[in-house]
């Protein structure tokens, strides 16, 4: 009989007594001497047929000796399955789980970017511990600011993009300053950004941030009699003079009435929020100590600016 491999085995039985059994017969076997070489090299040449060789690798492709093996099917790879259970399983789903794969066409919105060099906010929501150099845009303010490590601790700067500090203002009524000095006081507003100047207070500017502020001043003087005097101007931060910001005009010539004249001065100060600013002006005039006006005349006054230039 031919062999039934590889649809199921063959039996080889032996007889009881094969010393006593004729090579003709089968005895109480299953095959006579000339059955049993036949089958069994039939056995043999099925296994040469359909199984692989050792060094077999799946791949579908022919052996030595021709025989080709089947690839193998991802679900017979492996007996127990770690698909997305942890970062480092061999079998990855696409999607947006901790322990998924991405998809090759995928793209990032930019407020999920982990390093996005600018942080879209609110003044009210800016990150409390950002990494050094983050610039956050406010959306409820229109301004840019910078996280700022320093000596002290860290904070949030403004930076000079978008809306900054500015305030320009005048004085169009003129005023009364005495010998001894008076601060100017300002009547007429030309801007006034982050209400840096409040009516409560028309001699000082409050500073909404801090950084690099650039102060300019001009006060306009006539004075009414004198043989000779000088003008002079300083700026003020919280009261308090500020070295290197004195300023003076002198006036020799006797008039009965002196055309207007003018006194500037200027400087760029590191400031902190809720510093105040002003602009201390006096003048030396021994014969009208109390009585020179100080402000608008004809088409030029007295102005002050004040405006953020970086943090």
């Amino acid at each position: 009989m031919p062999t039934n491999y590889p649809d199921s085995r063959d039996e080889f039985n032996e007889p009881s007594s094969p010393s006593e059994t004729p090579l003709s017969s089968a005895g109480t076997g299953t095959r006579n001497h000339v059955e049993h070489h036949r089958d069994l090299g039939d056995a043999v040449v099925a296994l040469e047929t359909y199984s692989a060789t050792v060094a077999h690798d799946h791949s579908g492709k022919p052996d030595i000796h021709g025989n080709v093996t089947n690839k193998l099917k991802q679900v017979n790879t492996h007996e127990d399955v770690d698909t997305d259970k942890a970062a480092t399983s061999i079998h990855h789903t696409l999607g947006f789980g901790k322990t998924q794969a991405a998809p090759g066409n995928h793209t990032h919105n930019y407020g999920d970017l982990l390093s996005a060099p600018i942080v879209v906010t609110t003044s009210d929501k800016l990150p409390q511990a950002p990494r050094k150099g983050l610039i956050a845009y406010e959306t409820d303010t229109g301004i840019f600011r910078i996280r700022v490590v320093n000596a002290t601790e860290p904070y949030w700067s403004l930076l000079p993009w978008g809306e900054t500090p500015i305030c320009k203002l005048y004085q169009d009524s003129g005023q009364v300053v005495r010998h001894s000095g008076s601060f100017m006081e300002w009547d007429r507003v030309g801007i006034n950004k982050f209400r840096m100047f409040r009516n409560d207070n028309r001699t000082e500017v409050v500073i909404p941030e801090k950084g690099y502020y650039d102060i300019q001043a001009m006060v306009v003087f006539s004075l009414p009699l004198g043989w000779s005097y000088n003008i002079m101007s300083e700026i003020y931060i919280n009261g308090q003079r500020q070295d290197g910001t004195y300023s003076r005009r002198a006036d020799n010539t006797p008039r009965i009435w002196q055309a207007p004249q003018s006194v500037e001065t200027s400087g760029i100060f590191f400031l902190n929020k809720g510093d105040r600013v002003s602009i201390r002006a006096r003048h030396d005039d021994d014969l009208v100590k109390n009585q020179h006006s100080f402000g608008r005349h004809e088409n030029f006054g007295s102005q002050l600016t004040v405006s953020y230039r970086h943090p």
